[in-house]
């Protein structure tokens, strides 16, 4: 599409960091990043390095949820979907596809669990089929947010599939709370 290239050639020449980091494809970011450079003067790339470099504002706890084998984590996610599957979803997506909701270029239609049954509403597949789409729309995001939070220095990571997984995050929670002589 030649708009599409032409806002990403602009972005190149702007703000060359963001658009080496950018999909020329991902309309949506090039379009931010065009536009945070158009109100602020000042590119996405620079409020990126200094988001990076700031000292964080507030004393927090961050605890992630890790699984050392994936499977865990994917049958996890399977099960989920197959749980919403027979609570609704479906259901609630047609709905939502009846009253516009989701109609295209809608942001709640790029949602994972709600863009998978697009196809579904124009006949082309099968809510069962697109719940198999939502499983792997799911683990890719899920494994999108490990990376994501594996990169943010100071969270405390804890075995999402353990038995005790509960009792240490009070454990964590607790022995932070008190080395801060927080009392609750």
């Amino acid at each position: 599409d030649a708009g599409r290239r032409e806002l990403y050639e602009e972005l190149l020449a702007l703000d060359p960091a963001s658009a080496a980091a950018t999909h020329e494809n991902n309309l949506r970011r090039v379009v931010r990043a065009l536009e945070i450079y158009r109100l602020t003067g000042k590119p996405k790339s620079e409020f990126d390095r200094e988001s990076r470099e700031r000292v964080p504002r507030f004393d927090c706890l961050v605890l992630g949820l890790d699984f050392p084998d994936r499977k865990d984590l994917y049958a996890r996610i399977d099960r989920r979907v197959d749980e919403m599957m027979e609570a609704g979803l479906y259901r609630e997506a047609k709905t939502l596809w009846e009253r516009g909701y989701l109609a295209p270029g809608a942001t709640a239609g790029q949602a994972i669990g709600y863009r998978q049954f697009l196809p579904c509403f124009a006949g082309e597949t099968t809510p069962e089929a697109a719940a198999e789409e939502i499983k792997t729309a799911t683990r890719r995001y899920a494994k999108r947010q490990l990376t994501w939070f594996r990169a943010q220095p100071g969270t405390v990571w804890l075995d999402g599939g353990a038995p005790e997984l509960y009792a240490r995050a009070e454990e964590t929670v607790s022995a932070w709370l008190k080395k801060r002589d927080y009392d609750f």
